[in-house]
């Protein structure tokens, strides 16, 4: 999924006010802070300066929720909501 519209922009703000803090050497695009990764065009992050999070993370963090929901209903009896 490359970035477009908002999302785009909001990237290359944040990459440029990186940019601008520290050194040119040193500047680096914003990376997930669950899995380490870097943003770019196919990987989405959300977040802020201090905290950001890729699609995959946020994926894999709905399917682990979901089981838990899942796994909760299950030993109290409840169908699931």
């Amino acid at each position: 999924m490359a970035l477009a519209g908002q999302a785009k922009a909001d990237y290359q703000r944040e990459y440029m006010r990186r940019k601008r803090t520290g050194s040119a050497k040193t500047a680096k695009p914003p990376t997930c802070s669950f899995c380490g990764e870097a943003g770019n065009s196919e990987r989405l992050l959300v977040g802020d300066a201090d905290c950001c999070i890729c699609e995959s993370c946020v994926a894999l963090a709905v399917a682990r929720i979901a089981e838990a929901r899942q796994a909760r209903s299950l030993r109290n009896g409840q169908p699931l909501l």
